[in-house]
């Protein structure tokens, strides 16, 4: 059911909820090892006031256009967004980042790493929206956001769980097309592409872990198995930096970041955004390609005939592997804890010690 609009005049923003329990959710919250950034509820610096969407909206469209309706919509945890409408039926998306002191040093500035992205995503400009605007000055809000063309359809995650297997394996062999695309994008340093840190692999990694572990310190939690864990990375650059080249990883190119026909299952992927996460690195370590690895092997199997070429297994890439799971619990320990989910976050503990005594053992 279509939510109705909010007038501009009220004195809040209406919300809906765009994520829903499909099975494929069901068994991303089943286990953490699933659970990508950005599922949870909100950061602190959540919704904007009517008055700061109006500003907003008139230094987008100035003061011709009148802003129709405005819509938040839920389901992210990190940046808060909005549906606009303005009066000549123009719709666009509004999507506004947290504050910097409630950044993490591993997230710091990701829609400002989204922007700069935008060049590289060109080969797959026809599934992503255009960026109408961006202000990161702070001058209407005290916040960076960006406007973007509105996206026709729903996300995957609300209508996977309705459609059947063959049409759900059209979907995976889709998002297995769309991320070699991305993936074939090239560049000789590792890193965030806002600010490449490295020229070697290893190097990013570890720098990686000792951010997300700082993250800990600043929330008042543990991370000194991040730590350890960069130590070994670190001490395994050999194996590491036979990565020489560095691909353009998306970094959340999951259901839930993909747009689809919900009455034509058919069209495949016909759009794709939230792509703040891209950085350079081996593709293995590309959230999606763990994320996949706990898929039913119908679907695991599609994506990766849509990808074109599945990982090797030799030992060396079983360990990078590792280091690359390691990582994302990491991120998901952070997740959790910033949203006060003390004991999901406490499970990525014992979790990361399994990833460390297969490092430590091989």
């Amino acid at each position: 059911m279509r939510p109705a609009p909010y007038s501009a005049r009220a004195d809040t923003v209406e919300s809906v909820d765009l994520r829903t329990r499909s099975d494929l959710w069901a068994l991303v919250a089943s286990s953490l090892a699933c659970c990508p950034p950005g599922v949870g509820g909100t950061l602190r610096g959540g919704s904007l006031a009517t008055t700061e969407v109006e500003a907003v909206c008139r230094e987008w469209v100035g003061p011709d256009l009148q802003l129709r309706s405005a819509v938040e919509l839920r389901g992210g945890s990190y940046n808060t967004t909005y549906r606009l409408e303005v009066s000549d039926g123009t719709r666009a998306v509004l999507r506004v980042a947290p504050p910097v002191d409630e950044q993490r040093p591993s997230e710091r500035h990701l829609m400002r790493n989204e922007y700069a992205s935008v060049p590289f995503l060109r080969p797959v400009a026809d599934v992503m929206p255009t960026t109408l605007m961006a202000d990161f000055t702070h001058r209407i809000i005290g916040r960076d956001y960006v406007i973007q063309s509105y996206l026709e359809g729903v996300p995957a995650s609300n209508v996977l769980g309705s459609w059947s297997e063959t049409a759900q394996a059209q979907l995976w062999r889709g998002i297995g097309q769309t991320l070699a695309r991305i993936h074939a994008i090239k560049s000789d340093h590792f890193g965030r592409v806002m600010a490449p840190t490295t020229g070697r692999w290893s190097d990013c990694l570890v720098t990686g872990f000792e951010l997300i572990a700082r993250g800990c310190d600043e929330l008042g939690i543990d991370g000194s198995d991040l730590r350890y864990v960069a130590d070994l990375a670190a001490a395994s650059s050999e194996v590491l930096d036979v990565v020489s080249t560095g691909s353009l990883l998306h970094g959340d190119l999951i259901p839930a970041n993909v747009m689809v026909d919900p009455d034509d299952p058919g069209r495949g992927v016909i759009g794709i955004f939230d792509c703040d996460r891209t950085w350079w690195g081996d593709p293995l370590a590309d959230w999606t390609l763990i994320f996949v690895e706990r898929l039913p092997p119908v679907h695991r199997e599609s994506f990766w005939d849509g990808y074109g070429e599945t990982p090797t297994q030799s030992d060396e890439a079983r360990r990078r592997r590792a280091f690359y799971r390691a990582r994302s619990i990491g991120e998901i320990r952070l997740e959790h804890a910033r949203l006060g989910k003390d004991r999901q976050a406490q499970k990525t503990y014992e979790m990361m010690s399994a990833v460390v005594e297969e490092l430590v053992t091989k």
